[in-house]
């Protein structure tokens, strides 16, 4: 619930952990919330039944303590999370089942399924150079020396900044399921009008193409790579400069 809204969890933390049956009962809380724009009962059995710390009530002849505020905790995270969205989740249920098979998805364990639907984490970036392949002026042997500045310039990136990366010239940040055999990154020399310098890196995310201008410096190609990285506008011109990502 934190993730989901802070000041909700905070609230509903706060009645767990901090509050008193006294300050509990200056709240003169029940178990009717306002969510999405609509009143709602926790408890439709017994919606105005007093939030108090602990109830007592003889069962079978028997003394059961029922804390309330915890019954008002799991009714309100139930809600937002079960109940608000049983529609909608059930549309998204009879969608999904439509483009994947029901008895073919049940073979899967959660983080195997998740795998397969939006690809692995991935952090072997000295496995991302082994499989990029080189056009244009960029293939030689041995590698040329604007590719070998690139590299040296990608290895001084941090984490976050080489999934940036990833990011910016594949369109995802996840590495697909068959991992990298079936992805190939090609690097190309970026065809400009003026000084190579001028110029951003451009990535063409349907092909998984870099087209790196010819720096003329390591600094200038780390500058021009990390503000590329950086830049959230799909594409940006100013003063004769162009940062691009083609994403058809």
């Amino acid at each position: 619930m934190m993730e989901f809204s802070s000041f909700v969890g905070n609230g509903l933390k706060n009645i767990l952990e901090d509050y008193t049956d006294d300050e509990i009962g200056i709240l003169d809380l029940d178990f009717s919330i306002y969510w999405d724009g609509t009143n709602v009962d926790l408890d439709p059995q017994n919606p105005e039944k007093p939030l108090t710390g602990q109830e007592c009530f003889v069962i079978c002849h028997q003394i059961t303590i029922l804390n309330s505020m915890k019954e008002y905790v799991e009714a309100y995270v139930s809600h937002a999370f079960n109940t608000s969205v049983e529609g909608v989740f059930q549309e998204f249920k009879r969608g999904f089942f439509q483009v994947c098979d029901q008895d073919l998805v049940k073979l899967f364990r959660p983080r195997e399924l998740q795998e397969v639907l939006v690809g692995k984490d991935f952090n072997d970036w000295a496995r991302l150079k082994e499989v990029t392949v080189y056009e244009g002026e960029y293939n030689t042997t041995p590698l040329h020396p604007t590719i070998q500045m690139f590299w040296e310039v990608f290895d001084d990136l941090t984490e976050d900044q080489k999934k940036a990366f990833l990011w910016f010239v594949t369109g995802f940040e996840r590495v697909p399921v068959l991992d990298l055999e079936k992805f190939k990154m090609k690097i190309k020399d970026q065809q400009v009008q003026g000084p190579p310098d001028q110029f951003y890196p451009k990535a063409h995310t349907c092909f998984s193409d870099l087209e790196l201008p010819l720096y003329s410096t390591k600094e200038i190609m780390q500058t021009r790579l990390t503000e590329a990285l950086s830049s959230n506008k799909i594409i940006f011109k100013d003063a004769g400069t162009e940062l691009g990502r083609c994403l058809v």
